[in-house]
């Protein structure tokens, strides 16, 4: 839970942070069983847990990757715009912007590397798309109709397309999901 909002509250003074560390170990304190004498570096090794500082790097460093990665995030141009830079090596008692605070975790060799924007599609894959297909047998519910109709029917459409590769589906009802197989090969999607 103290990870939820790490991210805004990352920018806080050490003093503030100071203090959901001391909560954090006391917590692993508590889950451990461990003494008060205990020191902190150990509480972590025995839980496995990494620090606070450490998580919330980690958050940090991905929350700006993925404004990286949209062209169209509006905070995309601030954390690219290094013009203020020079105002917060000034004066320490700002805040810097994530950005900033980024670049200094980042080693060196990462300064200069190019993050390529996603290309998303056109529209959700939930959602249900234009396919056009043949479908013979529209007219037809399974429950009214003779077997030997549907049969002929169906021999009737081969011969008409026997020159093309057939598909064979699932006959899935809803948009959740389907599967198909042809000519050997089988796909789920």
């Amino acid at each position: 839970m103290i990870d939820y909002g790490s991210v805004v509250y990352d920018s806080a003074r050490p003093s503030y942070l100071k203090r959901l560390d001391y909560v954090h170990h006391q917590a692993l304190r508590l889950c451990l069983g461990a003494f008060r004498t205990s020191p902190i570096p150990s509480l972590y090794a025995e839980a496995f847990e990494p620090s606070l500082s450490s998580r919330r790097d980690k958050l940090s460093l991905s929350y700006y990757f993925r404004i990286l990665l949209n062209d169209n995030h509006p905070l995309r141009g601030t954390l690219l715009n290094g013009n203020n830079n020079r105002l917060y090596n000034a004066r320490p008692s700002c805040i810097p912007h994530v950005g900033l605070r980024m670049s200094n975790i980042l080693p060196d060799t990462f300064h200069g590397v190019k993050v390529h924007t996603n290309e998303f599609c056109g529209h959700p894959p939930w959602m249900e798309n234009s396919i056009s297909y043949i479908n013979s047998f529209g007219n037809f519910t399974k429950s009214d109709s003779n077997n030997s109709v549907l049969i002929s029917l169906f021999n009737q459409h081969r011969q008409f397309y026997q020159s093309y590769q057939p598909v064979f589906t699932d006959s899935s009802l809803n948009h959740v999901a389907c599967a198909f197989f042809t000519n050997g090969s089988h796909h789920q999607l």
